[in-house]
């Protein structure tokens, strides 16, 4: 654990999508997007994330041109001024489901098997 109470390693990142007022999908289902965030250093990290913060961990998602590596998980090497503008991310790895397809039974493996894949990637 870093000094400012994060911790040195990437940042993993959940976010469920009800509706998609940009049009960034084809289709406007609703959505479950995991990711994970590299970064070039997090010691300069404020201690904590308030609600203002949010964007940092939700806007990188998108304005990005992403590689598919396999099996749907998809890679982007963040641009200069991304990693700027979103606290030093150099790197996503993210994979999207669809909403509908996760219930009570396989929500765990769904969302935590994600993470664990996108943990080696």
């Amino acid at each position: 654990m870093l000094e400012n109470g994060w911790r040195d390693g990437p940042i993993y990142v959940l976010e469920i999508l009800l509706y998609d007022p940009d049009g960034y999908y084809e289709t406007n289902e609703p959505r479950v997007e995991m990711a994970k965030f590299e970064y070039e250093d997090i010691k300069h990290f404020s201690p904590g994330v308030s609600a203002a913060s949010y964007y940092y961990f939700a806007d990188p998602l998108y304005d990005v041109d992403y590689e598919e590596i396999e099996d749907e998980i998809l890679v982007a090497e963040m641009p200069e001024e991304m990693t700027q503008k979103y606290w030093g991310v150099k790197r996503e790895v993210c994979k999207v489901s669809l909403l509908v397809d996760i219930d009570y039974e396989n929500a765990y493996d769904v969302i935590f098997g994600t993470f664990k894949t996108l943990k080696d990637k």
